[in-house]
This record gives C-alpha cells, sequence and structure tokens, in this order.
C-alpha cells in the first residue's frame, strides 16, 4: 500500500509495468481496459492507497 510517505508519483517506469501487467489480466480474464484507464495512464497522478472519496 502506498500511503502517507510512501506516496508515489506515477511514472513513465510505472506505467510500463502496470502495462506489461494489464497485458496478462487481459490474456487470462479477458477484460478489456477502457479510454478511461488508458488516459490515467498518460497523467502524473499521486498513488495512494489512502484518498478519501466525498460522497454527496
Amino acid at each position: 500500500m502506498w500511503t502517507g510517505s510512501n506516496v508515489r508519483k506515477q511514472s513513465p517506469q510505472m506505467v510500463n509495468f502496470f502495462l506489461k501487467h494489464d497485458a496478462v489480466v487481459a490474456a487470462r480474464t479477458g477484460a478489456a481496459f477502457g479510454k478511461e484507464y488508458a488516459a490515467l495512464l498518460e497523467q502524473e497522478i499521486d498513488l495512494d492507497s489512502e484518498v478519501l472519496i466525498e460522497l454527496h
């Protein structure tokens, strides 16, 4: 888990790691990764396991 001082920025190396494993997931499950997911991989985002979501 990436929380507190372990929170990281998504890097190109991480994206490559994710894509490699996404291909395995897709091959084994038939799952398709959508364009919204691909858009997330193009952004520099904080990878934080403890993000709080406001519910309305």
